[in-house]
């Protein structure tokens, strides 16, 4: 979406859109996309079915890793966290995450080896629109 964005930044903690991401690509660690069969999903740039939703692959030339699994933590957990928590270990290696709905939290770890959680807040009724929090590690 241009109005929205659908790339997220953790080193700047900033949505891009898509000219946005692009020029700053370096930094981008995950996309959101609605797909038809996968629904509300986020996507590392590496992802395949990321580079063609945004045909990454005709103007794109870093693709970062970053790495998703279903958090252990609950949404009330994910609000509850102090600057001096400890993450738990990630064991993930998936580079999407699928099928998102309103309460996920999501765990993942970018290609820099930062981890963080992303909590869905909301998702609207065609599931295009996502609100989400981010909290990464210190």
């Amino acid at each position: 979406s241009s109005e929205y964005g659908n790339f997220f930044a953790t080193s700047t903690g900033l949505v891009y859109n898509l000219t946005e991401a692009s020029v700053n690509q370096e930094i981008i660690d995950f996309a959101f996309y609605l797909g038809v069969t996968n629904q509300a999903t986020f996507g590392a740039p590496s992802n395949s079915d990321v580079k063609d939703v945004y045909e990454l692959n005709a103007f794109w030339t870093v693709f970062n890793t970053t790495l998703f699994q279903v958090a252990s933590i609950t949404a009330v957990e994910f609000d509850a966290i102090s600057p001096n928590y400890t993450f738990p270990s990630f064991t993930g290696g998936e580079d999407d995450i699928n099928n998102l709905e309103y309460g996920d939290v999501v765990f993942f770890k970018t290609e820099n080896d930062l981890l963080g959680f992303i909590k869905v807040n909301s998702i609207n009724g065609k599931g295009d629109v996502i609100n989400i929090d981010v909290k990464v590690m210190q």
